[in-house]
């Protein structure tokens, strides 16, 4: 026994006591553009090397004091920098990630046309209120939302039975009596009538630091990513000696959490959503599309307990209200991951190049389902606030795919010097806890900056904002130890397979999320999703995940140790009202095979 002992310790300790370094930490680099020479660049990346970080995510900030037409994204600065800090890391077996635009908040190119399919649509509403037998004419309703260049989709009159409450058949499409953008019409005399005007624009959501305007691509339609192909083809990939290096090292393109906005809409539009809506769901979207404006009708950054997914208008029947906005919103994530994702995940993977995603939180996208469609999915603990069981809303769809799954940690508000190892250790224990095996600092923040003073740059000067690691800290010394803890723990975490007791079954859009609030579930030992914790209590491991993932690629009933594979789900849980007839026969295809 003792001989056996001693070979487990032997085996345990040659294969984690040293850890490689690529399953240690990374870091996001908030970088001061404009602010480094070549040479404190290449010192930069030697101390993330020496203090034992894994790789590098760059991101460039913006500052009053820098010209960002000289050292925006996008020109020659920036793109010499970014060159020599992949040839730099990559020389030392560090990965690099390339932050998808000016920025973070979303994917964006310098000189984008805005009013163009490549870049971020909306769809605009304009509503008139026309009473029992009431005629209108002339011209249709407009105001200074509109940009020149906008596109009429259509017009629909429906039935109003109160303030904002209208019927759900009760609708008239009129887009075909619309003539030089002009209507005339009488409402029939049944009921008073509010006729909705649609337009389609973009939005115009720009992004900084950068060259020229940054505008945001279109995340719905295969001319968005044409737009970030041309961008990195001619200011990245142009290097043919470079390109062969990114193909041997680790390089990923990183996309934050989603930041776009609807601008003067109300939600995301592409040029052919209403056929591909027709197509997916049966019916004619058009006079229903105005149930999403304002939806949800509750802040979905901060935390509001199983809130319903409605917006301003609803119609009599609520639950047709509901059912028609998850269509919507179900159409809009299959759309975000076929027409964006996948072919920009197969041409970035061509190149070299994984794509690593914060999946889906912030807007009305499905909260997992986007976890099928990248190489490397990831969340972060500043909107998800340390809590295990919203951690779950990914870890589902990771384990089931087998997926590494990271997490932005060290992100906290107002808590730049109240982080201490022991508040670091505690953030990524709770990771560690329910399935991520990946952490990604925030922030790494040089000494070099519009600031020339100790303590140097606080990337965008937010000095009480979060903790910077760099050469700066006195803790400084001691990252070497600290990722070789960290490290042991990655390596462990990513050896053998998933092995987790229960998937819950679990359809989200909309998911509101807990940035600022101050409960902290875990201490107080409350519940945030399914309604009880007897299950964590009594040891039992379990994710949260769509259906959608069922019949997924590589996913698989074991029928001889009765476990969906490649998570070990032992059981499957059905708890929420709602469930698409799809999912429902998916689910009842695996219990005739025999799962519990």
């Amino acid at each position: 026994m003792s001989e056996k002992i001693s070979k487990f310790e032997s085996d345990l300790s040659d294969k984690f006591l040293t850890p490689e370094l690529s399953v240690k930490t990374d870091l996001r680099w908030w970088m001061a553009s404009g602010m480094h020479t070549n040479e404190t660049i290449k010192e930069e990346i030697l101390a993330m090397y020496n203090a034992g970080f894994s790789g590098v995510e760059l991101c460039q900030l913006a500052d009053s004091m820098i010209d960002e037409s000289v050292y925006g994204y996008g020109g020659a600065q920036w793109e010499n920098d970014v060159k020599l800090i992949l040839n730099t890391a990559l020389d030392l077996g560090m990965s690099v990630s390339l932050t998808s635009g000016a920025g973070w908040s979303t994917a964006n190119v310098p000189g984008l046309d805005p009013d163009t399919h490549q870049a971020n649509q909306c769809i605009v509403l304009f509503k008139e209120e026309l009473s029992a037998g009431q005629t209108r004419s002339g011209a249709l309703p407009t105001d200074k939302r509109l940009r020149e260049k906008s596109t009429f989709i259509g017009a629909v009159a429906v039935r109003k039975v109160s303030e904002n409450v209208y019927s759900p058949d009760g609708y008239v499409v009129l887009t075909s009596l619309v003539k030089d953008k002009t209507l005339s019409w009488t409402a029939p005399c049944d009921a008073d009538y509010t006729v909705m005007y649609y337009y389609s624009q973009g939005t115009a959501n720009a992004a900084s630091p950068a060259v020229k305007k940054s505008y945001t691509i279109n995340y719905f339609d295969r001319r968005g990513v044409e737009a970030l192909k041309v961008y990195l083809e001619n200011n990245v990939l142009n290097d043919p000696a470079l390109n062969e290096k990114i193909k041997n090292g680790d390089v990923q393109y990183f996309m934050d959490s989603l930041e776009y906005s609807s601008g003067a809409g109300f939600t995301s539009w592409t040029e052919n959503f209403a056929e591909e809506f027709r197509n997916r769901k049966g019916y004619d979207i058009l006079p229903y599309m105005y149930l999403a404006e304002n939806a949800p009708n509750s802040n979905i950054w901060v935390w509001h307990d199983n809130a319903d997914l409605i917006g301003s208008n609803v119609l009599t029947d609520l639950d047709m209200t509901k059912r028609i906005l998850n269509d919507i919103f179900d159409v809009q994530t299959k759309l975000y991951m076929e027409e964006f994702i996948a072919p920009f995940r197969s041409w970035l993977n061509s190149r070299g190049i994984t794509l690593r995603v914060q999946i889906s939180y912030g807007k009305n996208l499905e909260i997992s389902e986007p976890i099928a469609a990248v190489d490397r999915p990831e969340a972060e603990n500043r909107n998800q606030k340390n809590q295990p069981d919203m951690y779950r809303l990914w870890t589902g769809g990771s384990h089931i795919q087998n997926k590494v799954l990271s997490a932005e940690t060290g992100g906290l508000d107002n808590s730049n010097y109240n982080y201490t190892y022991q508040r670091h250790l505690h953030e990524a224990y709770r990771l560690y806890s329910v399935g991520f095996s990946r952490i990604v600092w925030h922030i790494w923040s040089a000494l070099y900056g519009p600031t020339p003073v100790w303590p140097g740059d606080e990337g965008g000067n937010w000095m009480d904002g979060f903790y910077k690691f760099g050469t700066r800290e006195p803790s400084y010394s001691d990252y070497p130890m600290f990722n070789s803890h960290l490290g042991r723990i990655q390596k462990l975490l990513r050896t053998g397979k998933a092995g987790v007791d229960i998937g819950m079954i679990n359809i989200k859009y909309g998911q509101h999320l807990v940035h600022g609030d101050r409960k902290d579930w875990l201490i107080d030992h409350e519940p945030m999703f399914f309604p009880s914790l007897a299950l964590q209590d009594n040891g039992y491991s379990y994710d949260y995940l769509s259906p959608s993932f069922l019949d997924a690629d590589d996913v698989y009933f074991d029928k001889e140790n009765k476990t969906l594979e490649l998570a070990g789900y032992r059981a499957l849980v059905l708890w929420q009202s709602v469930l698409s007839v799809d999912a429902a026969e998916k689910i009842m295809k695996l219990v005739e095979e025999g799962m519990p």
